[in-house]
């Protein structure tokens, strides 16, 4: 058999090895991905939760409930106002607080 040959089909037979395991095993980083979207998603639902019993809250609130950054649970709070089930009521500080819409 020629040389050529044996390096193509080597080729073909590593790179459809490599898609197979690629495919079936769960990578390190999609796995990461996948858990912190379904912790985030977690988060915000317990928000929402909070909100429908206690009609309003502040950031504060939040973070001591959920026991995350500010800075995140900011950035949860400003994805639920793009969603459309909450809303910010004041401007900045510590007047602000948010209620569902």
């Amino acid at each position: 058999m020629p040389p050529f040959f044996i390096l193509i089909v080597g080729i073909i037979i590593g790179f459809l090895l490599s898609r197979g395991f690629s495919v079936q095993s769960d990578s390190g980083i999609g796995k990461i991905a996948r858990a912190r979207t379904n912790q985030k998603e977690e988060y915000k639902q317990k928000m929402l939760a909070y909100l429908a019993q206690h009609k309003k809250a502040r950031n504060n609130d939040f973070e001591k409930i959920l026991g995350i950054a500010d800075s995140t649970v900011t950035k949860y709070l400003q994805e639920l106002e793009n969603e459309g089930k909450v809303e910010q009521v004041g401007g900045t500080g510590a007047h602000v607080y948010y209620q569902l819409t």
